[in-house]
C-alpha cells in the first residue's frame, strides 16, 4: 500500500510557467504525480486574458476532459468556435483539433483530464507541424517537425 495521499486541493498546488511567454502563455501544475495516478492525466491551469495554453492541435491516441472552474473563453473545436464559461465540460475526443482561449477580462482557471497514453502523435492544422510523443524510453520523445519534411519510409535504408 502505498504512502502517498490520494487526495491535493487545488488551492494548494505551485502553479509554474509554461509556454512561450507569448500568446502561449500560462501556469501550469500536473497534479497526476502528486496523487499517484497512472492511466490519467490531470492538470492544472490559469491562462491570462488573451492567451492560450497550447495551439489548436489534434491528438490520434489521447482524449481530453476539460472542467472550466473560473473565467471565461472560446473553445475551437473542429473548425466551430463555442462560447465557454465556469462550470461547463468539454470533451476532446480523439482527432478532434480544438485550443481555449482566453478572450475575457479575467484569469481562466481549467482542469484538463486526458488519457495518459505512452505514445501519441499530434496533428497542429494551423502550423502544418507533428508531433510525435512517447514515453516510456530513458529520455522522453517530444519532437516535432513540419509536415512537408516528411520522408519515404525506405529512405536511408540499405
Amino acid at each position: 500500500m502505498s504512502s502517498q495521499s490520494p487526495i491535493v486541493n487545488i488551492n494548494d498546488v505551485e502553479l509554474r510557467d509554461n509556454g512561450n511567454s507569448g500568446r502561449y502563455a500560462t501556469k501550469r501544475t500536473r497534479i497526476t504525480d502528486m496523487i499517484g495516478m497512472q492511466k490519467l492525466a490531470c492538470s492544472l491551469y490559469t491562462v491570462a486574458p488573451g492567451k492560450t495554453a497550447f495551439p489548436y492541435h489534434a491528438h490520434a491516441n489521447a482524449e481530453e476532459l476539460c472542467i472550466i472552474l473560473e473565467g471565461e473563453c472560446t473553445l475551437r473545436q473542429d473548425g466551430i468556435k463555442y462560447d465557454v464559461k465556469a462550470g461547463d465540460i468539454i470533451a476532446a475526443p480523439v482527432t478532434a483539433a480544438h485550443q481555449l482561449v482566453n478572450t475575457s477580462d479575467q484569469e481562466l482557471k481549467y482542469l484538463c483530464v486526458a488519457s495518459n497514453e505512452s505514445v501519441d502523435v499530434v496533428l497542429y492544422p494551423d502550423s502544418n507541424k507533428i508531433g510525435a510523443l512517447a514515453s516510456g524510453f530513458d529520455e522522453p520523445v517530444r519532437y516535432f517537425a513540419e509536415q512537408s519534411a516528411a520522408v519515404d519510409y525506405y529512405k536511408g535504408e540499405t
